[in-house]
């Protein structure tokens, strides 16, 4: 493994299971029910080779950062089961997407290119 783990993991007692791949920057990074804030923190924008996110059944609150709209990388989403509201359009501008999920939200979170299960 090339890089580091980070010294804020040991902060993380109630971490369940956590998946990276490809350090020092991740491009897949799967925290299903798992999320050490109850926010999906913005941060996340910044990490660009970033292919593949899995936020899913985590109870997070508020809404999706746009930040998310500068992952250029990103291929799969997955943001479903959670608390979140607002409007998430500005992913559909992204030009690798293949599955976006944020259905099974409080509200409708709107997103036309996600995909929704019937």
């Amino acid at each position: 493994m090339a890089g580091h783990v980070p010294s804020e993991l040991g902060s993380l007692p109630q971490l369940k299971y956590l998946q990276v791949i490809s350090l020092p920057e991740p491009n897949y990074l799967h925290l299903y029910d798992n999320v050490p804030t109850r926010t999906i923190p913005s941060s996340l924008g910044s990490l660009s080779n970033l292919e593949r996110l899995f936020l899913d059944d985590s109870s997070l609150t508020g809404t999706i950062p746009s930040s998310l709209g500068s992952l250029s990388n990103l291929e799969w989403l997955g943001i479903h089961d959670n608390e979140l509201t607002g409007n998430a359009e500005f992913l559909c501008s992204l030009p690798n997407r293949n599955t976006f999920r944020v259905d099974n939200n409080k509200e409708k979170v709107e997103c036309s290119c996600c995909f929704e299960p019937p």
